[in-house]
């Protein structure tokens, strides 16, 4: 069900064009085909069977149905005792449930939980805080587990994460930088609250791949403000592979090219697929 906080925006996104996005004169458009006939190419010719070789990332463990798990845990938050909640994890870990499966059954269901209990005005701001620091705890505690598996670190596959310009709320981008690491990623994530301050964070940690997380639908416009601004302050900033995430990039994957960004992913393990295959496209057009 969506809010009256997102839908004015996700409504505009069904249409042809968005206020703030202009439209591109025919020369610009023509640029745009030829590009995407060459990519289109090199994916065919190059990325495909270097992905087809590569060994595969481990499928995801089965999830378990976690319903009664989540309600408990989510009491527990909300009156914060952590000692219990943290008891809770530590049992369902003892009683093989996968450390990827609290991740993506139980901990990031509740943090959608609490975006939907805010936009309902169940709760304020304040709470949503406090919440999702109470569950960026628990997946500190769960962290060691998940990363058992980690794939050797490649230095080359280097992306940045980071909050886009006005948001708050961290927990995602942090689960989504934990399967990064654990696909063997170097993951940085430098102090940057502007689209000038993250284009020169980019420069110098000389990253190919950028994620930026997002929550507010009155952030989108900035968004795309900012990512213009990314790409036009970084060393070929053409060649550089944008990616964004968020509550309102899940009701509406198509709002990811709309911002200007390359690709969009509904879960931590989807996000490493995506940058893998827009690292290796980006590698064979160098």
């Amino acid at each position: 069900m969506t809010s009256a906080r997102s839908g004015a925006f996700l409504d505009q996104a069904d249409s042809t064009e968005l206020p703030f996005l202009p439209s591109l004169p025919q020369w610009q458009h023509d640029a745009i085909s030829r590009r995407v006939a060459q990519i289109a190419a090199a994916v065919e010719q190059q990325v495909l069977p270097k992905l087809i070789a590569a060994p595969r990332m481990r499928p995801s463990a089965k999830r378990p149905a976690l319903a009664k798990e989540r309600r408990r845990l989510m009491a527990l938050l909300l009156v914060d005792d952590m000692v219990a909640a943290e008891a809770a994890l530590g049992s369902l870990l003892a009683d093989g449930i996968a450390a990827e499966a609290i991740y993506t059954a139980l901990l990031t269901p509740l943090a959608r939980e609490f975006g939907v209990m805010w936009e309902q005005d169940r709760c304020s701001f304040v709470d949503v805080t406090l919440g999702l620091g109470r569950l960026h705890q628990l997946m500190v505690q769960v962290s060691p587990d998940f990363q058992i598996s980690r794939a050797e670190p490649v230095a080359a596959k280097r992306i940045f994460l980071t909050l886009a310009p006005g948001e708050q709320h961290s927990f995602g981008l942090t689960m989504v930088s934990e399967f990064f690491h654990r696909a063997g990623w170097d993951v940085r994530r430098p102090e940057a609250s502007t689209a000038d301050e993250i284009a020169q964070a980019v420069r110098d940690e000389k990253c190919r791949v950028v994620g930026l997380s997002i929550g507010a639908e009155d952030h989108l416009a900035e968004l795309t403000r900012s990512i213009a601004t990314i790409r036009r302050q970084t060393v070929r900033g053409d060649e550089l592979a944008i990616m964004v995430g968020g509550p309102l990039f899940l009701q509406k994957p198509s709002l990811a090219n709309r911002v200007g960004a390359d690709s969009t992913a509904a879960t931590g393990a989807e996000a490493v697929q995506r940058a893998e295959a827009l690292y290796a496209l980006m590698s064979v057009m160098d």
